[in-house]
């Protein structure tokens, strides 16, 4: 029986396990226009957390883009 936390094959990937990260909204930025160091610091825990595979979310540091009417962060 396969366990979640085997090894697996994703196309060319080799990945530690089968749990997959999916991708979200994200539009935290400082007021320079740079990724806070949240963001860097929440894909070290995900990414140490044993997750296989992370699919990055959509990333603006525009201000002027909109990628929805609800802004969640503002």
């Amino acid at each position: 029986m396969k366990d979640l936390f085997d090894r697996c094959d994703f196309g060319d990937l080799k990945l530690n396990s089968r749990i997959v990260r999916t991708g979200l909204w994200e539009s935290e930025r400082e007021p320079s226009g740079n990724f806070t160091p949240e963001i860097y610091d929440r894909y070290e825990s995900i990414a140490a957390s044993g997750v296989g595979l992370i699919i990055t979310e959509v990333i603006s540091l525009y201000p002027h883009d909109v990628f929805s009417k609800i802004h969640p962060h503002h």
